[in-house]
């Protein structure tokens, strides 16, 4: 009964994951088939698995499903203003990513080199998709169904190989020639903070392997650095994402209306922050509600930083519950470091996705709930010493 549950989570898993391609494949644009497909899933597991709905009683876990039930209040009340977005699709992706999150922590914890590989072809798939779709658009390949979450997406291409490869289930040819894939369609579509966060996996990566020094490690570390340089020097000079980094200060500059130097880095994203503190001001307590910026403030964009999302839109409850859930997740990680190399590396994942939080939303993101799923289930193994797979 087990394997046949951790089949079909697997298989609920990819379906999820991959329904942005999917849709575009199919022609078809609803939110009702993986809703459905999730209620059936999560009923399922809590009938057949006690773990499972511990999972939902213990941290981190509850602290986000405190934040979704929050959420799915909140924007009852103050309704959701969006384009055509309506309240049951904005419901769905955030129990969506809920349920990914819990169903991916449960099943790393059972065997986590197979659930990362699945992960990895997933991403793969999904990353493969979504560039045989993409044109070329003002020099950026990018794909008009799937946006900027294609390379976002794709960043996980970096971690999952890493992880695997970390435990020994990957070789290093494999590993290098997805992450020349991910980089590249990073670099092509002109993704900044995409490409911030692969370097921020990569470095940790790196670091934690230099816990372990030998002159194999040093003359591949040398490698590395020298190809970052070239390729950092190209990337700068010769493509469009080192135009558009090079862009970013002076965009900042020209958009920021305070004294605050720092917001200059987010480029056109700083006014996002100016105008989002200002509604969180005058809504300090549950905010406008999520999706509401754009109408509230008349402007044309989606709020893109999840940090500010958590002070305009969900207020002071809704941000409590989401530093509780990361601050949990963090300094357990923390601590794991001391004592495996591993949790460093995950760490660096971690961060990663902290790092894209900061222009942009991802709290309805299946992809990223995945991997948080990945990083809550190494932290409860290890604690249970029950993980032979994490050294």
């Amino acid at each position: 009964m087990e394997k046949q549950t951790t089949r079909i989570n697997y298989f609920y898993v990819s379906i999820i994951l991959l329904w942005l391609p999917i849709q575009y494949i199919i022609g078809i644009t609803t939110m009702k088939i993986p809703l459905v497909f999730t209620v059936l899933i999560f009923i399922y597991n809590m009938i057949i698995s006690r773990l499972y709905f511990k999972q939902f009683l213990t941290k981190p876990v509850i602290f986000w499903l405190f934040w979704v039930i929050f959420n799915m209040i909140n924007s009852y009340i103050k309704g959701v203003n969006y384009m055509s977005f309506t309240y049951g699709a904005l419901i769905a992706e955030i129990i969506i990513s809920l349920i990914i999150m819990t169903i991916v922590s449960l099943e790393f914890t059972k065997n986590a080199n197979k659930l990362v590989r699945i992960l990895l072809n997933i991403t793969l798939a999904y990353s493969i998709i979504g560039l045989l779709n993409s044109v070329n658009i003002d020099g950026r390949l990018m794909n008009e169904s799937m946006g900027n979450a294609l390379p976002l997406n794709t960043v996980f291409i970096v971690f999952y190989s890493g992880f695997l490869y970390f435990n020994k289930k990957l070789n290093s040819r494999i590993l290098i020639a997805v992450w020349l894939l991910s980089i590249s369609l990073i670099v092509l579509s002109g993704a900044r903070k995409a490409l911030g966060a692969s370097l921020i996996i990569i470095t940790f990566y790196l670091v934690a392997h230099l816990r372990n020094i030998s002159f194999k490690t040093i003359i591949s570390l040398v490698l590395v650095i020298f190809i970052f340089t070239f390729a950092f020097n190209y990337i700068s000079d010769d493509t469009v994402i080192g135009a558009r980094i090079a862009q970013t200060i002076e965009t900042g500059e020209r958009v920021n209306t305070t004294n605050i130097q720092y917001l200059n880095f987010l480029g056109d994203r700083a006014q996002h922050y100016i105008l989002a503190f200002e509604l969180f001001l005058n809504n300090k307590l549950t905010g406008v509600g999520l999706r509401n910026f754009s109408s509230t403030t008349l402007n044309a964009y989606t709020l893109h930083s999840e940090y500010m999302v958590q002070l305009a839109e969900c207020g002071i409850i809704g941000t409590s519950f989401f530093l509780l859930f990361n601050g949990w997740i963090l300094i357990n990680l923390v601590k794991l470091i001391k004592k495996n190399r591993a949790g460093f590396f995950i760490l660096g994942a971690l961060l990663a996705i902290l790092f894209i939080n900061l222009t942009a939303w991802t709290y309805s993101s299946p992809m990223y709930f995945a991997s948080y799923g990945i990083v809550i289930g190494y932290i409860k193994t290890k604690k249970n010493d029950n993980c032979n797979l994490c050294r």
